[in-house]
């Protein structure tokens, strides 16, 4: 199963709503019973463990393996200036977004909304952000943050 598209919409008090198109990675186009239970159990688990070394361990598709998509992060101000917006262009793998994750943590960086895109091998995912005290990056914490995610999600394509 992957993500193929995915959408965080912030609500009051800091809660958000979720949500998530999977695909499974067979031609499988319905799921029975079965399966559905199986991923509610998945996801039950994982939201409510507490253990914050989450660890992937599916490996890239062969076929993944042959692009080389380099890592592009770019900034703009949202609209209503409260907001750094933050576009990723990278090479879709399993973990992506949870390497993506876990960068904003290590910086500081809160995401107010997000909308992720995959598109074959390709990822593009758009970030809503701030910093911890709720205000947009400045420019040295965006180069830094560029640095930071381009180090950890091309480490594999050297």
């Amino acid at each position: 199963m992957t993500i193929m598209d995915a959408r965080i919409v912030p609500l009051e008090k800091g809660y958000s709503i979720d949500s998530f198109v999977f695909m499974e990675l067979d031609d499988r186009v319905e799921l029975d019973e079965s399966r559905l239970n199986n991923i509610r159990r998945a996801l039950t688990t994982v939201l409510t463990d507490n253990d914050d070394d989450l660890t992937v361990t599916r490996t890239l598709h062969r076929q993944a393996r042959m692009f080389t998509t380099r890592t592009s992060a770019e900034f703009d101000t949202s609209a209503s200036g409260d907001n750094t917006v933050l576009e990723i262009v990278a090479a879709d793998r399993p973990g992506l977004l949870s390497d993506i994750g876990r960068v904003f943590v290590e910086q500081g960086v809160d995401i107010e909304a997000a909308k992720i895109m995959t598109i074959g091998e390709r990822a593009e995912d758009v970030f809503y952000i701030s910093d911890e005290a709720g205000r947009p990056l400045d420019v040295d914490a965006q180069e830094e943050l560029r640095q930071a995610l381009l180090t950890r999600l091309d480490s594999d394509l050297d």
